[in-house]
Formats: structure tokens, sequence, C-alpha cells
């Protein structure tokens, strides 16, 4: 069985597989990946950040001792499908040549390869920015920061993935020099 049951997985995901059989106790738990043996010997084999390597059909069998007799079928194979999860992007609204004019910039986040319906958090020098809402777009002036900083942000949604990637950092350059 998988938990979640979830017919696409993400990266970053936890997935866990459990095993059961109804004869007594005392059995030990051998696990496959598409007929490959796994390094696992418990009643369930757990990934805590799931990667598109682990797509692949899980099984489990169980054996005691050293004599086969005592070894059971493989289970029904469950099949674990991983996809990426989607990137966030930092796109400059503004030309750096319209800051000097105007003394702010205006950044906006996307992620791209969804149609979904995303809202976005921000982070500035890794510190989550905290706004009333969770806007796609945020302004970026010599008050808020006088300094260059880096900023990065990604987005969430009540679907599935209700995560993006991180975007890579956007560095700001010092607003304050072009006055």
């Amino acid at each position: 069985m998988q938990h979640p049951e979830h017919d696409v997985m993400h990266t970053e995901d936890s997935v866990s597989f459990s095993c059961h059989i109804n004869v007594s106790s005392g059995w030990e738990y051998l696990w496959y990946k598409d007929g490959t043996p796994l390094a696992e010997s418990e009643n369930s084999h757990n990934i805590s950040s799931v990667v598109t390597a682990n797509t692949g059909s899980y099984s489990c069998q169980v054996k005691r001792g050293t004599n086969e007799v005592f070894q059971s079928d493989q289970s029904q194979a469950v099949r674990l499908n991983v996809n990426e999860r989607p990137q966030a992007h930092i796109i400059l609204l503004t030309g750096w040549s319209e800051v000097f004019a105007t003394d702010s910039l205006v950044l906006k986040c996307e992620v791209r390869e969804s149609k979904d319906m995303w809202n976005y958090t921000w982070f500035k020098e890794g510190k989550q920015i905290d706004l009333l809402h969770l806007p796609e777009k945020h302004t970026v002036t010599p008050q808020n920061d006088p300094n260059q900083s880096l900023y990065t942000c990604y987005g969430v949604r009540n679907g599935r993935p209700s995560y993006s990637k991180r975007s890579d950092s956007f560095k700001t350059k010092s607003l304050r020099e072009y006055k």
C-alpha cells in the first residue's frame, strides 16, 4: 500500500509503502523496485524526499529464516510516478534605465510550466517578506532596500503540487547611488 495514494508525486514529496501479511509474526520483509531488490527489511519502505529516479513499480515479499519454503510470492506492484516540481522565476518588469528616474523597480514571480493559479511568497536575503496577500509582483524602493539585496520567491496553491521550487536569486542594484 502507498501512502499518500496520489497518482503523481512531485520532487521533495515524501511517500511510504507498507507491506502486510495476515499470518503470525517474525517475518523478514523484502522490497523491490522494478524487480530489483532494495536494502530495506522492515514492513515499510519510506522515501523522505522523492526524486524522478524513484519512479517505478514497488513490491514486497516476506520470508522467515533462510529456508525458501517459508517465503511468500511477491505482492502486487504499486506504481510510483514522480514529476519535477514546477520552477518559479523572477522577472524584472521595470528596466534598469527606468529605475534611475522612478527610483524603484518591480519584480514579478511566475511559475511558467504551469497553467494553474498560483499565489507567491517572497524572500529578501533568505527571510520571508511579510505581505498582507501573496502577490505575484513586488516593488523594491530605496526605503525598503537601501542596499543591494538578493530576492527569491516561490509559488503556493491549494492543489497539487502545493508549492513550486524556489526561484533563482535576483540581485538588485543599489537604488540610492543613482539619485
